[in-house]
């Protein structure tokens, strides 16, 4: 058997459970974040995704009106190592909740849709939701014009850009 003995001062004692409290806090936030998505107005909207209808009702969450059916499914790979703009995608991705380091060399499927309501833009936009495992792990809001843009889940006009 082996029997450690501390003296520790109140004080000591009291900056161990605040240190305590804070990481569990920090826990907590980082797991509510992981299972829904934040939007900027402070809605909570669910990342649980059981089929394609679901993926559609995540972007009308964000206010976002769709095409009836995907304009493409793929099969992508997250890659192992990030380049320069997979890194500035995946910062993208933590602003609004999510962090595609989770998933380096995993498949996801990639569902993207047609953007029906982008303020001043009513075609050539894209919404594309990447799922793993039954939850939306990312995406974006896109132009696919030459001088496009690329953005997160938030609706433009909800965003002071």
């Amino acid at each position: 058997m082996f029997i450690v003995s501390m003296k520790m001062s109140r004080k000591k004692i009291a900056a161990c459970i605040t240190g305590a409290v804070v990481v569990v806090a920090a826990v907590v936030v980082v797991t509510v974040t992981s299972l829904t998505g934040a939007t900027e107005t402070g809605a909570r909207v669910s990342n649980k995704v059981e089929d394609i209808s679901d993926v559609a009702t995540f972007l009308q969450e964000y206010g976002w009106q769709t095409s009836a059916e995907p304009s493409e499914l793929e099969d992508v790979m997250i890659p192992t190592e990030f380049n320069d703009v997979y890194e500035q995608y995946n910062t993208m991705q933590k602003t609004q909740g999510y962090d595609l380091e989770d998933y380096r060399g995993e498949f996801a499927k990639r569902v993207t849709f047609e953007i029906k309501n982008y303020p001043g833009q009513e075609e050539n936009v894209r919404a594309n939701v990447l799922v793993h495992d039954g939850k939306v792990i990312g995406g974006d809001i896109c132009s696919v014009e030459s001088d496009g843009f690329i953005q997160g889940f938030e609706r433009a006009d909800e965003q002071d850009i």
